[in-house]
């Protein structure tokens, strides 16, 4: 049986395969959301979809090393005040071009399900810009609970049913920074736009990403 590639052929999705990337994923979340609460006293998001977050960066700095693209990365493992990811604004920085991955969980929040890309504004006023905005999914989306009880199991659950992170497309920040796009969502207001996106594909066309062709089926 020929063995599936984890990143699928001529694209930027993923499919699932690595049950040590998901375990890695909310332990690093897990850490920052921790950290997050010691040195500002709150947290700006869940486990969940801290979770997702970091799963969806690493999946994409991998994808590049695959394709021998040279990219900087910023360290979730560690502080955004650490001299490692200090003044780095960025996921991911190829050349001079800065990029954010924003994922979306595949458990709904309260509003239903969404393929939206969001950001913070308290992440945009205190650490700034990017140049681009990367959409990322888990799937499949999955139904909501009656009453959910949120801790590191049910997390853990939750990301064993991801099958797939399919890359939805990306914006800029001219784009996606627009007061007709700001959500006064409290405690934490955040940029929000719909899709249609840009496509992937143009994306690797512009930073010069070498994507495969895809292969004709089998």
């Amino acid at each position: 049986m020929k063995k599936r590639l984890a990143r699928v052929k001529g694209e930027f999705n993923w499919v699932i395969e690595e049950p040590e990337l998901l375990k890695y994923s909310v332990d690093i979340a897990e850490l920052w959301l921790e950290r997050e609460l010691k040195d500002k006293g709150h947290v700006t998001g869940d486990l969940l979809n801290k979770a997702c977050g970091i799963m969806a960066e690493e999946i994409f700095s991998a994808e590049l090393n695959e394709l021998n693209v040279p990219h900087i990365r910023t360290i979730p493992l560690l502080a955004k005040n650490h001299p490692v990811n200090h003044g780095k604004p960025f996921d991911v920085k190829i050349v001079s071009s800065t990029i954010d991955i924003k994922s979306i969980s595949p458990y709904p929040p309260r509003s239903g399900h969404h393929s939206n890309l969001n950001v913070n504004k308290a992440e945009i006023e205190n650490v700034g810009k990017c140049d681009f905005y990367i959409a990322t999914k888990c799937y499949p989306e999955l139904l909501a609970e009656a009453q959910p009880i949120k801790n590191k199991e049910w997390v853990i659950t939750i990301l064993n049913k991801i099958e797939r992170i399919e890359f939805l497309g990306y914006a800029t920040t001219e784009e996606l920074i627009k007061e007709n796009n700001l959500r006064l969502y409290q405690p934490s207001p955040f940029y929000s736009l719909k899709p249609p996106f840009h496509l992937m594909a143009e994306f690797a066309y512009k930073l010069k990403i070498p994507l495969e062709l895809k292969s004709a089926p089998d």
